[in-house]
C-alpha cells in the first residue's frame, strides 16, 4: 500500500512541475521601442514579432530627445525580443492604420523594473534599430507639384539619389 502511495505522490509531483514549466513560457513581456514618428500608431495597435501577432501597444510616451516611446505588451511563443532585433512602422491598411513588426535578433533583452519615464529615456530598442514608412498622402501630394519640383522634392526629402 505503502508503494502505491509513493507512485501516485511521485506522478502527482512529476505532473505538477510539466505544469508549472509549461506556464511559464506564455508569460507577458514588456518592452519600449523609440521611434523617430509614431504616426498612425495608437493604443491597442497590433505588434507582430517575424509576421505573428503577438502583443499590442500599451502606452506612448516622449523622451527628452523628441523622439516617441513606443510600449509594447508581448505574450505567446515569439514574445522574446532579442538585444539586435529590428522594428518597424508599418500600414495595416489604406486608411492611416498601422502597425509594429519586430525582427527578433541577438540574445535576449533583459527587462529591468525601472519606472516609463526612465525607460523612456533608455529604450530597450533605439532608434538606430527602428524603420519607418513613408506615408502614402507625402508621396501623393508631390504630385500637385510641376515636373521640376517633384523630382527635386523626391531627391532632396526622400533620398532616392
Amino acid at each position: 500500500m505503502r508503494r502505491i502511495a509513493l507512485i501516485f505522490a511521485l506522478a502527482a509531483a512529476a505532473v505538477a512541475a510539466v505544469l508549472t514549466t509549461s506556464a511559464t513560457g506564455d508569460d507577458t513581456h514588456t518592452y519600449y521601442i523609440e521611434l523617430d514618428n509614431a504616426f498612425g500608431i495608437t493604443q491597442g495597435s497590433e505588434v507582430k514579432v517575424a509576421g505573428v501577432a503577438a502583443g499590442q501597444v500599451q502606452d506612448l510616451l516622449i523622451n527628452s530627445r523628441k523622439r516617441a516611446v513606443v510600449k509594447v505588451e508581448l505574450s505567446g511563443p515569439v514574445a522574446v525580443l532579442g538585444e539586435g532585433t529590428i522594428c518597424s512602422s508599418e500600414p495595416q491598411s489604406l486608411i492611416a492604420e498601422y502597425f509594429i513588426d519586430c525582427d527578433p535578433k541577438g540574445d535576449p533583452i533583459e527587462t529591468t523594473d525601472e519606472s516609463d519615464s526612465d525607460h523612456a529615456e533608455n529604450p530597450d530598442i533605439p532608434v538606430e534599430q527602428t524603420r519607418q514608412t513613408v506615408q502614402n498622402d507625402l508621396v501623393l501630394s508631390t504630385m500637385r507639384l510641376p515636373f521640376r519640383e517633384r523630382l527635386t522634392l523626391l531627391v532632396n526629402e526622400f533620398g532616392t539619389a
